[in-house]
C-alpha cells in the first residue's frame, strides 16, 4: 500500500470525481483509476460504486476515511518535523471536553497541521469548568467547550457549531430504554438538561469520563445515553441505535475560547476554520450513515467573536 493511493482516495472524497482528484494530485484520470484499482485489490473490497454517476463511495470506503486522514496527516507531520518548523509554526496547547475530543477534534488537528505545517498540537481533555480555568490561567492556549460561555475582557469566545443531542439505546431493547439509567459525559450541562426531557419515571443520571465506556454499557442494555451527535463514532456499533429526542431544544453549541493575548490572530483564524470544516464534514458523514433516525445534522455557526 502506498501513500499516494491514500491521498487519491481523500482527494476523490473531497472533489466528488476522479478527474478533479487527478488535477489536485497531479495525475491523469487513467492513473487515478489504476491507483484506486490497486488499492481495492490490496484491501479486497470495492471502494466506489461505479454503477452511479458521479461515482459514490461504498460503506467500506466511508469507514476508512478517518483512519486514512490520520495516516496521511501523520506522514505530513513527519515530513514537517524532518525539514524543521517553517515561519509561524509553534506549539498549541488545545483543550477539549471528552465529547469533542472523541469525535471530530482529531481530524481538525490533522487539518490544522496541513494548513500550518510544523505546528505541534497537544490536546488536553477536561470538563468545561476545568478548561475555562486553564485558558484563563494561561495553562492552555485555547479550548473547545460547550456553551453558554460568558463574555469576558481577557477571554475571546468564538461559536463553532450547534448540534443535536441524541438518545442512544441498545438495538434490541425498548425504544426509550424505559427504567434504565441515563448515561452522560461529565461536565456538560446541556446533556444533563436533556435528561430531564426523556419523560416517564424519574431515573438516575450517571456521568462518565469515557465515551467508549458509555457506548459499551448501552450496547449491553445496561443504560441509555445522551450524547451530542458529533461525538458518535462512524460507523456506529450495530448493537447501538440512535433515536431523536422529542424536544428540538435538546442541542448544544460548542465554542472556541482563548485569551485575547494567547493566540496569534492568523493561528486563531486557521484553528477556527479547521474546527468548523472538520465538524461539518463529520456531520455529513454521520448523515450519510444514519439508518432510519430522523436526526438533523450539526449546524456550523459563523457569528463573530464575543
Amino acid at each position: 500500500m502506498n501513500l499516494k493511493s491514500l491521498e487519491i482516495l481523500l482527494a476523490i472524497d473531497r472533489s466528488g470525481s476522479f478527474a478533479e482528484a487527478g488535477r489536485q494530485v497531479g495525475l491523469s484520470q487513467p492513473a487515478i483509476s489504476m491507483q484506486i484499482k490497486g488499492l481495492e485489490g490490496e484491501l479486497g473490497v470495492e471502494l466506489f460504486d461505479r454503477s452511479v454517476r458521479p461515482v459514490a463511495l461504498t460503506d467500506a470506503a466511508r469507514a476508512m476515511l478517518e483512519p486514512v486522514r490520520a495516516i496521511v496527516g501523520l506522514v505530513e507531520l513527519l515530513h514537517g518535523l524532518a525539514s524543521g518548523p517553517p515561519p509561524g509554526a509553534g506549539n498549541l496547547r488545545l483543550g477539549a471536553v471528552p465529547t469533542a475530543a472523541a469525535g471530530w477534534l482529531p481530524g481538525a488537528v490533522t487539518a490544522l497541521g496541513a494548513r500550518r505545517p510544523g505546528t505541534r498540537v497537544e490536546v488536553v481533555e477536561d470538563d468545561c469548568a476545568g478548561l475555562l480555568r486553564s485558558v484563563s490561567s494561561g495553562d492552555l492556549d485555547a479550548a473547545v467547550v460547550p456553551g453558554p460561555v460568558a463574555p469576558g475582557t481577557e477571554v475571546t469566545r468564538v461559536p463553532l457549531l450547534t448540534e443535536r443531542v441524541v438518545l442512544l439505546t441498545a438495538t434490541t431493547g425498548a425504544t426509550g430504554g424505559a427504567g434504565l439509567p441515563v448515561l452522560c459525559s461529565k461536565g456538560e450541562r446541556a446533556l444533563g438538561a436533556a435528561a430531564r426531557h426523556l419523560g416517564g419515571a424519574r431515573r438516575p443520571v450517571v456521568h462518565l469520563d469515557s465515551i467508549e465506556v458509555v457506548l459499551g454499557l448501552v450496547a449491553r442494555g445496561m443504560g441509555v445515553a445522551l450524547l451530542p451527535e458529533g461525538a458518535l463514532p462512524v460507523p456506529l456499533p450495530v448493537e447501538v441505535a440512535v433515536r431523536p429526542l422529542p424536544d428540538p431544544r435538546a442541542t448544544r453549541t460548542l465554542w472556541l475560547v482563548h485569551r485575547v493575548d494567547g493566540l496569534a490572530p492568523d493561528l486563531a483564524r486557521e484553528l477556527v476554520a479547521a474546527l468548523r470544516d472538520t465538524a461539518a464534514n463529520r456531520a455529513a458523514r454521520i448523515e450519510g450513515t444514519r439508518r432510519g433516525a430522523d436526526v438533523p445534522a450539526a449546524r456550523p455557526v459563523h457569528a463573530t467573536a464575543g
